[in-house]
């Protein structure tokens, strides 16, 4: 009688800690919708030589992607994702003296004319979208959380949008407001760091610090864009 009971009682303790591998499940796909925030560090404005002053903006703004991802095992796994990161938004200057090229009223040729440039953006606005593919290495050290690092590149698309005045000084006097609409693509690496949980079969949650450098020409300098994000995952 003793013997059924402890064969009961095991095969009840059995029973009840078969739920725990379920939760690292190996292999299979997993869908994140992630929100977050970033900030960048940028000189908003194309300088067109060495000594030009530009003014440098720290901005930030919201961001949401969409990822889907496949896990080969506990340890590796590939994602690709779409994110946009909202509207950047600051000022910026660009003073340097500048040869330009204008029309001489009496021959009607072009001409070289050195000028020294003022150029004040009281809105300097940009946002970035991005098309991404990774690959993740998964450390966990629990039966529910795992720390990760990211690799990967993204396509990034941005545009930007300035309103301000601009002053030029020289053989010719101008002053005007301006207005200019740029956009530009390109394609870099990031890198990432993230933690994760999985509460439940099919659901977790992951924090996410994500690196990236923006090499565009609407900037003096690459942007150093810094996002952390949330993420919900579900699996299937």
């Amino acid at each position: 009688m003793r013997l059924v009971r402890r064969s009961a009682l095991l095969a009840l303790l059995c029973a009840g800690a078969s739920p725990l591998p379920a939760l690292a499940q190996i292999g299979g796909y997993y869908f994140d919708l992630s929100v977050g925030g970033a900030d960048a560090t940028v000189e908003p404005i194309f300088s067109t030589s060495p000594g030009a002053s530009v003014s440098e903006m720290e901005s930030s703004g919201e961001m949401m992607a969409l990822t889907g991802g496949w896990r080969f095992n506990d340890n590796v796994s590939v994602e690709i994702s779409i994110a946009h990161f909202g509207e950047f938004s600051g000022s910026a200057t660009l003073v340097d003296d500048l040869v330009l090229l204008e029309v001489d009223p009496l021959t009607q040729e072009n001409r070289a004319v050195t000028a020294h440039v003022d150029l004040r953006a009281d809105k300097a606005e940009y946002s970035l979208n991005t098309f991404n593919a990774s690959i993740l290495g998964t450390w966990p050290f629990s039966r529910r959380w795992s720390a990760y690092g990211e690799l990967g590149i993204a396509a990034w698309e941005v545009d930007s949008e300035l309103e301000g005045s601009l002053k030029i000084s020289g053989e010719t006097e101008r002053d005007r407001l301006f207005t200019a609409d740029l956009s530009d693509c390109g394609a870099s690496f990031f890198y990432g760091l993230g933690l994760h949980y999985r509460f439940k079969l099919d659901y977790g949650l992951r924090l996410e610090y994500q690196l990236m450098k923006v090499d565009s020409e609407i900037f003096s300098s690459d942007v150093d864009l810094r996002n952390l994000n949330l993420g919900l995952r579900i699996y299937f």
